[in-house]
């Protein structure tokens, strides 16, 4: 397996020129991972600058395709599938075809498929070409604390939520643990202060509220027994309202397409509930302006 482009541009940013209309974004609603790169996208308001598509929530065999398009194919690419965008780049490779990717248009090769990469290349080094109003999300002085937050969101939540179904139960019980624990800091940090590191959103915010958005519409329900809501959280749940609320996170959170991304690749699709109601997000959050 061949994985040279993994992180291409992020290593090499001098052979790829920060140029509007020079790359193509691909997302997926129901990922975190692409959720990440998708929220970096807009947060940095760069949807003037580079295109954005969507693969369908439902993989067809091994890859994702954009079946949801009425011609069945990327607008922007003319691929109908991500394995073949993937072997368009590297004949050779026979890794996973995953998302989120960003694509050189010049040869429609993918240059980087590494989410937090990509978070930090939209975020911080796109800037040139960022639009009015574009957030700062890696303030210089916040570096460290970011690098910190996402290592352990890697950990502590995204690392232990797909494990919990999968062995005794006490092995669910030490990573349920993990990720409550990790939980229960953050209600306590965001007790007193707005975001994740103070007063300013940063991209730590795009790290905690991407996992985090699933847990109620999927990851709770497959992964942990139902046991972990994050209602129980208080500070934590006015945090997550009052993101969810904002227009870049508004627009960039599916519910029913997380359900159906997750649910069927657990096999489980027609359990979806396609009537659940999650207007509770839209209730006061209380965390000021």
């Amino acid at each position: 397996m061949t994985e040279t482009f993994i992180s291409t541009m992020a290593q090499n940013p001098g052979e790829f020129p920060i140029e509007a209309g020079r790359y193509h974004l691909v997302v997926g609603d129901f990922c975190p991972y692409a959720h990440r790169a998708d929220l970096a996208y807009r947060l940095a308001k760069l949807e003037d600058a580079i295109s954005l598509t969507k693969v369908n929530p439902i993989k067809t065999g091994e890859t994702f395709d954009f079946t949801q398009n009425d011609d069945g194919k990327d607008p922007v690419l003319d691929v109908q599938t991500m394995g073949e965008l993937y072997h368009i780049t590297d004949p050779a490779y026979d890794g996973r075809c995953t998302i989120p990717v960003l694509v050189d248009l010049t040869d429609k090769k993918i240059v980087n498929k590494e989410s937090a990469e990509l978070v930090e290349l939209l975020g911080r080094q796109f800037k040139s070409i960022q639009g009015e109003g574009a957030f700062d999300l890696f303030p210089e002085e916040k570096e460290a604390e970011i690098e910190e937050v996402i290592e352990a969101v890697n950990k502590k939540l995204l690392g232990t939520i797909y494990g919990m179904d999968n062995g005794s139960d006490n092995r669910f019980k030490s990573m349920k643990k993990r990720y409550t624990d990790y939980m229960a800091q953050l209600d306590e940090r965001l007790k007193s202060q707005r975001y994740v590191l103070g007063d300013q959103l940063t991209a730590a915010d795009i790290f905690v509220y991407t996992p985090l958005v699933r847990l109620e519409p999927a990851h709770s329900a497959l992964y942990a027994r139902g046991e972990i809501q994050l209602q129980d959280y208080p500070h934590l749940w006015a945090y997550m309202r009052d993101l969810y609320q904002m227009p870049e996170f508004h627009e960039t959170t599916h519910f029913s397409e997380i359900q159906k991304g997750y649910y069927s690749m657990n096999g489980r699709l027609d359990e979806v509930d396609t009537n659940a109601d999650f207007s509770h997000w839209d209730e006061p959050h209380g965390r000021g302006a």
